[in-house]
């Protein structure tokens, strides 16, 4: 297969800057498809634009996520289907029938005097189906699929004089009917004439057996000429009288010589072509519309063909399944009776009847059942490449390993398939390896830095635990690495313990420890002489070491500024926003205007992370969950809310 827009699977930051306007990307960022691999970024970072991205651009591959998911499996009560994308097939074939009702072909058929079934004359046999319920839909569209306006009878018509070509089609009928009887006039008298004269004489007289088809009538053959030739003069005098009106400066006898013009040349070309023109009235436009429903019909039915091909092969591999997914209904949903799970291989589905509502199941199994039935459907499909949006997101803990044991467990059969998993939810990666630590050998983590995306692979965790704060200190040996060191330990200090004035600011305070000297003012000068150029963009591991740091840094900070004012009392930081803020009284101290106790309280859960984490899932991971520019702007923030950011700081 040529590589085309479609089939690419590799997107660089060109790709992305050129559909997703709002964000911007490093040069070097790259999304390769062609690996089973794990992409964590925090909330708010873009995530969902970038897999909207993937969704729009690249229609080779399965997307699973959970917008709209949800939701038609509620609305689909009991019963839920897993099957080909049936919706687009069903929309495709919709689309069809839109164009070809859109041309009102049986309306235009009636403008030739044939309003019901039985209007339908020999000569007007082939316009009989349209005027039956169940075939109207399959005449219309033959007769798009068969009209050519090119054919030399069509033209021939076509290139008559306009009012001689519109006395025709408003009077084909009557013309059909001459024609068709003097064939059979023609048609009786050819059969006789191989015999004499006189029994021809004889014969014609008497006789009641039609020498064509040998049916005995009750009218003499002699009759039944008699009678075509009265009819015919009938019918040529109403074309007549109808030709008299339409070509008032005609003579009479250059309106027969007219009628026994056409009449001749009848008899000499396609009537379906004559009919076919006869419906289109001749009118341009309409013949060109014709022609583009004839080629939009043709491009749909091709598309239709494709997908009745791939529905076929889908349900063939979903088939193969078929133990599997009873077991996953039956473990998880309790679908124990064999007949409520039925595989239609006429229409290629499963069907699935629950034991109740869909909309009665919590919200992790709906979930669970969401993902299930999207994951069969992607391993059955002849798509080689899926990318799932948070499989783990609103999961409850037991479900969030099932649904990964899943994923995994699927793939583990069809190992030509690919998967990316883009995830807000870092114990992705700990549940993955849980599962099976060598499935996802790829581990990315997209950050942001000075409005920059930037994705950095995530190498040598521990287990799948890419917060696991070992994997950022393990190799460190800046000076910022014994900071985390120390704030491990903390955890084990006293409440009364020294060195917990190092993490706070009532006094300027130093401590060797282990050989090391640690102080308060190095991680205050962190923050006070903050310079964004220099904090250069790093790898995972270095970025996560200053994201820990210059958090905890930045209490440190706030409480100099507290002590900068005069108050050195040794408390903890909510205490002494309490004091220096105090709750409906008057502030100890001046501050400007924008700077007031309802913003530091709500700077303080951020404030104290650091110092409390041992409380956190893994440790550290509420700074470790923020971008880099989160961190900065955090810092300057606080900063100008104590009117002390610099020249320095705000330039960049």
């Amino acid at each position: 297969m040529a590589i085309t827009e479609e089939t690419k699977t590799i997107f660089t930051k060109e790709d992305f800057k050129s559909k997703i306007k709002h964000l911007e990307f490093s040069d070097d960022f790259e999304i390769d498809l062609n690996k089973n691999q794990i992409i964590f970024a925090s909330n708010g970072i873009g995530k969902t634009s970038i897999y909207d991205f993937l969704k729009e651009i690249n229609t080779e591959c399965s997307y699973i996520d959970y917008a709209g998911l949800k939701e038609d499996l509620i609305k689909s009560g009991k019963k839920i289907t897993i099957g080909s994308k049936i919706s687009v097939l069903d929309s495709k074939k919709e689309e069809k029938l839109n164009l070809i009702t859109e041309l009102s072909i049986k309306d235009r058929i009636k403008n030739l005097g044939v309003n019901k079934q039985a209007d339908a004359s020999e000569s007007f046999k082939i316009l009989k189906d349209f005027f039956k319920k169940k075939e109207e839909i399959n005449a219309s569209e033959s007769f798009i699929s068969n009209f050519d306006n090119t054919d030399k009878d069509f033209l021939a018509i076509n290139n008559l004089p306009k009012e001689e070509k519109d006395f025709f089609i408003g009077n084909m009928g009557l013309f059909f009917s001459i024609d068709e009887k003097e064939y059979k006039i023609e048609n009786i008298r050819n059969r006789f004439l191989v015999q004499s004269m006189d029994f021809l004489e004889k014969y014609l007289e008497d006789e009641t057996v039609c020498p064509i088809c040998s049916t005995e009538k009750n009218t003499k053959i002699k009759d039944i000429i008699k009678k075509n030739k009265s009819d015919i003069l009938v019918i040529k005098s109403q074309l007549i009288d109808k030709a008299l009106s339409i070509f008032p400066n005609k003579k009479l006898n250059e309106i027969e010589l007219l009628i026994k013009t056409i009449t001749s040349s009848i008899k000499e070309k396609n009537k379906e072509i004559l009919i076919n023109f006869g419906i289109t009235g001749g009118n341009s436009e309409f013949i060109e519309k014709l022609l583009k429903t004839k080629i939009k019909v043709s491009v749909i039915n091709g598309q239709i063909e494709d997908l009745e091909v791939k529905a076929e092969k889908f349900y063939k591999r979903l088939k193969k399944r078929e133990n599997e997914i009873r077991r996953d209904f039956k473990n998880y949903f309790e679908v124990t009776n064999d007949k409520d799970i039925v595989f239609n291989n006429d229409e290629k589905f499963i069907s699935i009847t629950l034991k109740r509502d869909a909309k009665t199941y919590s919200t992790g199994e709906s979930n669970l059942m969401a993902m299930i039935v999207s994951l069969n459907e992607a391993v059955a499909s002849d798509k080689n490449y899926i990318v799932i949006d948070d499989p783990l997101s609103s999961y409850d803990l037991v479900n969030q390993y099932k649904i990964m044991y899943e994923i995994i467990a699927l793939n583990k059969e069809y190992v030509e398939k690919k998967i990316t998993l883009l995830t807000h939810n870092a114990n992705t990666h700990e549940i993955a390896s849980s599962q099976d630590n060598g499935f996802f050998k790829n581990h990315w983590y997209i950050d942001k830095f000075k409005k920059h995306l930037h994705i950095q692979e995530i190498k040598e965790i521990n287990e799948g635990r890419i917060f696991e704060i070992s994997n950022f200190i393990k190799d460190d040996t800046t000076d910022d690495k014994k900071y985390i060191d120390l704030l491990l330990k903390k955890k084990d200090w006293g409440e009364k313990d020294e060195d917990h004035n190092l993490f706070h600011y009532h006094l300027s305070f130093s401590k060797k420890i282990d050989g090391f000297e640690f102080s308060n003012d190095y991680l205050f000068n962190l923050v006070e002489n903050l310079d964004i150029k220099s904090f250069n963009f790093q790898d995972f591991k270095s970025n996560g070491v200053k994201k820990i740091v210059y958090l905890s840094a930045l209490r440190v900070w706030v409480e100099k500024q507290f002590y900068d004012k005069g108050y050195t009392e040794n408390e903890e930081f909510g205490k002494k926003i309490d004091k220096v803020f105090p709750k409906n009284e008057d502030q100890l101290f001046t501050w400007n205007n924008k700077l007031d106790r309802s913003f530091l309280m709500s700077k303080k859960v951020m404030l104290n992370q650091n110092c409390h984490s041992e409380s956190q899932e893994n440790e550290f991971n509420y700074a470790l969950n923020l971008t880099i520019d989160d961190i900065l702007n955090e810092i300057l923030e606080i900063k100008k809310a104590f009117i002390v950011v610099t020249k320095n700081e705000i330039e960049n």
